[in-house]
């Protein structure tokens, strides 16, 4: 049904808006976009009957927390529809498990740990391998040290110099005291929800949550709230791409990344050490687009860039930056 929906600008301004900051009121969007408040609230309800707004989720700086995010990726063999059902409600369901995605190409399923000690994610790969290694062809474990986001600069065909940075450099730890604790888990369930509907489950006052959000945002823990969107819907694939570099051209990778950053078709650049130099994430209308755009990047980079792999995001099961 949603594929035979129609999206128009205001629609696509509405999802810019969204995408940025879940936490925009109906009437703010309706400033910005030009509708009236009413307006707003029936299109963004529409958007969430078909599918295409899927969820509000907080960004959330986990280093801070004291977390650290190691990811797996996945090659599976001998495996029916059942067996892959079971494997993607384990990790779904599992808590520690925080950045769940099926993919087409190289691996089939990728998910990070949070965790706050190499033990504690020991433990969870050993208790998953030991239910579902025989299943397993080959696996590929990696660190992620940083992030970046950026918007989804296609839904306006727009270029942004906007930018979330996640990094474990010149920050000190922070703790969350007892209530904030409790904001940040109601926000990872729906980012959406007012101060009133947040005060209703913590049980705590408008006043409270109001003044523990401002010190989340001021402290560099709440980073941002955004949408969560079926780009599939829109026209757009996802693509994880990884890159690597001649031995001799690691003093580049930050003026490929530069190069990366501001391509409008970008949205994630992620910093780790793993199986490649440059890992980063990208939207395109068809894998022509996509050959057209790897096709610029080494012809740009042909000295230094020895040769590229990647995988189509088939669906993203979880977005969650901390335990929940």
């Amino acid at each position: 049904m949603a594929k035979n929906v129609k999206f128009d600008l205001k629609d696509r301004k509405i999802l810019h808006e969204l995408d940025w900051n879940a936490r925009l009121s109906n009437t703010e969007i309706g400033k910005r976009v030009g509708l009236s408040k009413k307006g707003v609230e029936y299109r963004i309800k529409k958007l969430e009957r078909i599918g295409v707004i899927q969820g509000y989720y907080p960004v959330i700086d986990y280093l801070k927390l004291g977390y650290s995010t190691k990811r797996i990726m996945i090659k599976f063999k001998h495996i029916n529809s059942e067996t892959k059902k079971k494997i993607d409600d384990y990790v779904f369901n599992n808590k520690n498990f925080g950045w769940v995605v099926n993919f087409i190409g190289e691996y089939d399923i990728g998910f990070a740990t949070r965790t706050k000690d190499s033990v504690m994610f020991l433990k969870e790969i050993k208790k998953f391998l030991i239910k579902f290694g025989k299943y397993i062809d080959t696996r590929v474990f990696e660190e992620t040290i940083g992030m970046r986001e950026y918007p989804l600069k296609f839904l306006l065909d727009k270029k942004s110099t906007n930018k979330l940075l996640l990094d474990n450099l010149n920050y000190k730890t922070y703790n969350l005291n007892k209530n904030e604790d409790k904001i940040i888990k109601s926000l990872i369930k729906n980012a959406r929800l007012s101060l009133t509907e947040i005060g209703k489950q913590v049980n705590l006052s408008n006043s409270v949550v109001s003044k523990r959000m401002k010190s989340l945002y001021s402290n560099g823990v709440l980073i941002a709230t955004r949408a969560k969107i079926d780009t599939k819907l829109l026209g757009k694939e996802a693509y994880k791409v990884f890159l690597d570099v001649d031995v001799d051209g690691h003093s580049y990778i930050e003026k490929i990344e530069d190069y990366i950053e501001q391509q409008i078709e970008t949205a994630y650049i992620v910093d780790l050490v793993g199986k490649s130099d440059i890992d980063f994430e990208a939207y395109f209308s068809s894998h022509a687009e996509f050959l057209e755009f790897m096709e610029k990047l080494q012809n740009k980079f042909s000295d230094v860039i020895e040769k590229y792999s990647y995988m189509v995001f088939n669906k993203t099961l979880k977005i969650e930056y901390i335990p929940s």
